[in-house]
């Protein structure tokens, strides 16, 4: 789905071609569904800050409807709630996708009262912005400031300093869609279902964590 698809809109077309819902999805509509486990992911992302010993972490970027977004917020939250630490919505923003807006972003947390030591970003464009932010600051990501991305998009690992980031499977998500997409053009009538893989953590230099 792309950012303004309608549930209507979706709904009808499955009605008339076999659909896989790829990546991001439009809420309780019974259609395929093959993706990387956002929520899960998140969560291992924002736990390895807190064992870090982070207790002020924020949680940057993404649209507010995307539904990948939606469920990496979960995840942060829930990794929050797991380790007895209360949630301050001034530390949750939403921004377009952009390098541009992470670099804006790093303004709006530092100037709050209370401000966060480290921030999971929600993909590793935003993380970019993030640390460039930062350096414009005369702040060090992973020495000064913790940031964690998601995806490990080719740049992470050569990026100043490299990012630790989420990592799905690209390549296998997209095997695993289109084997799903050729199964529901065989047999129309089969359960739908929503497959999210699994993501891992990558740990490089700008957690702090080595």
């Amino acid at each position: 789905p792309a950012k303004e698809t309608s549930k209507d809109e979706l709904e009808q077309l499955s009605h008339q071609i076999p659909i896989v819902q790829f990546v991001r999805s439009v809420s309780d509509l019974p259609i395929d569904y093959v993706g990387s486990d956002n929520v899960g992911g998140t969560f291992i992302g924002t736990e390895h800050l807190i064992q870090l010993g982070h207790q002020r972490i924020a949680c940057g970027g993404g649209p507010k409807q995307a539904s990948a977004r939606q469920e990496r917020l979960q995840g942060y939250l829930d990794a929050l709630q797991a380790n007895g630490i209360s949630m301050d919505e001034d530390l949750i923003i939403s921004t377009p996708v952009s390098r541009e807006s992470g670099r804006n972003a790093v303004s709006e947390l530092l100037e709050n009262k209370n401000a966060p030591t480290a921030a999971i970003c929600y993909n590793d464009v935003i993380a970019f912005g993030l640390m460039i932010g930062l350096q414009s600051l005369g702040r060090v990501p992973g020495k000064d400031f913790a940031v964690v991305g998601f995806d490990n998009i080719e740049d992470a690992a050569t990026w100043i300093p490299p990012l630790t980031t989420i990592s799905g499977d690209p390549k296998k998500i997209g095997e695993v869609a289109v084997n799903r997409l050729l199964q529901r053009i065989a047999s129309p009538d089969l359960e739908h279902t929503r497959i999210s893989l699994e993501a891992s953590l990558i740990v490089r230099e700008s957690c702090g964590s080595h």
